[in-house]
Order: C-alpha cells, then sequence, then structure tokens
C-alpha cells in the first residue's frame, strides 16, 4: 500500500514513490506504517524541504529556470543520497514546465527556453528506466541512466 501525495506520482505494491517536499520520501506498508524496506525508487521534484536519505534508487530534477526547487536544494538533496542516483538538470525548463496544469510567473519561475512538451519528454526519458530498473523490468533504454547522451537540453550527474 502506499500513500497518495497532491501532484505527484506514487506506485503501489512495493515500491517507487514521487513527492512535492518531503513526500518523495513516504512509503508505507499495508498497516499504514512507514515502510522504507518496500522502497525501490524515489523520484523527488527538487522541491525545499530536505527528505533525509531515502532508501533504494534516488533521482531528483531540476531546472535552470525554476525558483521554486533551486539549485542549492537539489544540490544538497542529491549529495545526501547513497548510490544509485540521479540528478537531471533540465537547461532553460522552469517550475511549470513539471506540470500540466499549472503555470507559474514572476518570482516563483523564469519564463523558459524550452517547451514544456520537452521538458517533459526530458523527464520521462529518465523516468521511465529508472522505475523499470527499480522494479526489475525489462530495460528499454538502460543508456539512459547508465551513459546519458549529451544535450544542450540536460546535464546528468549521477552515481552507480
Amino acid at each position: 500500500m502506499s500513500r497518495l501525495f497532491p501532484g505527484f506520482l506514487i506506485a503501489v505494491m512495493a515500491c517507487a514513490c514521487g513527492g512535492e517536499g518531503m513526500g518523495g520520501d513516504s512509503m508505507v506498508g499495508d498497516d499504514g506504517a512507514p515502510d522504507p524496506a518496500q522502497d525501490q525508487g524515489t523520484l523527488d521534484p527538487g522541491q525545499p524541504g530536505d527528505p533525509g536519505k531515502v532508501p533504494g534508487m534516488f533521482m531528483v530534477l531540476g531546472a535552470t529556470g525554476d525558483k521554486q526547487a533551486m539549485a542549492m536544494g537539489i544540490n544538497m538533496t542529491y549529495g545526501a543520497q547513497p548510490a544509485p542516483n540521479w540528478k537531471i538538470w533540465i537547461q532553460g525548463g522552469n517550475h511549470g514546465g513539471f506540470t500540466d496544469h499549472k503555470v507559474w510567473s514572476g518570482f516563483l519561475d523564469v519564463a523558459p527556453t524550452v517547451t514544456r512538451h520537452q521538458q517533459q519528454k526530458i523527464v520521462t526519458n529518465f523516468v521511465l528506466p529508472l522505475f523499470q530498473r527499480a522494479f526489475g523490468l525489462t530495460e528499454s533504454f538502460p543508456e539512459m541512466l547508465d551513459a546519458p547522451p549529451d544535450s544542450p537540453l540536460f546535464t546528468v550527474d549521477k552515481e552507480l
């Protein structure tokens, strides 16, 4: 069983979770109590707040124009996690580009230089392989985690 956090995906049945802020590290067992042993992978969209160390594989996403989840917090979160972990930094992306229902402006975001479609495609290109690996599924795109391509649209830091 897992707990659903507003605005993000939690996969049920043992094991991958995502959430805004500190929601990303909260998995629960069938009895409703936290059960980090079930957590095979965590996806953190880089919200403010330190999730602490989380079990399993870890990926944090950030964007150069995101003024809610800024580089300092993303780097701190990434640096606190044991391997394997990945930090995906989207060049020209912003906070609103991670969603399909909000458009931030002004002090909360910088105008993007990539389209929302491009930003979400980058996210999908990394999240799908992470979940496939975390769940022990056939990996359609293992190179995205092991040896990501060079791109002007994103950078990747990783510890395997």
